[in-house]
């Protein structure tokens, strides 16, 4: 179903001006008018508030994804580290400390 041509137009005038008489015409015209404007605001407003919580919910994923590769980052430090990341060694005294002389 695509766009009304010349002769749909034609049509319906010729019909809304048998329904509605020559006086009512411009009056049901500013009205069907007043509607689609409204519609129009309407799903406009609609569009920004859906862009805007699209946004919302991008910036949120990007930080949730910067988190999650600061926690991988971490878990990798960790997982490498000669001492296991427990800060001590194999014998279980901290590293760097000499025992007895």
């Amino acid at each position: 179903m695509g766009p009304i041509g010349v002769q749909e137009m034609i049509v319906i005038f010729l019909v809304a001006l048998v329904l509605f008489g020559p006086k009512k015409l411009p009056e049901l015209g500013k009205t069907i008018a007043k509607a689609v404007s409204e519609f129009r605001r309407a799903q406009s407003d609609f569009k920004a508030t859906l862009d805007r919580e699209m946004q919302a919910l991008e910036r949120e994923n990007e930080s949730l994804k910067e988190v999650t590769r600061q926690a991988a980052a971490f878990q990798l430090l960790f997982r490498y580290r000669p001492d296991g990341g427990a800060g001590a060694s194999a014998s279980g005294r901290p590293q760097g400390v000499r025992y007895g002389a």
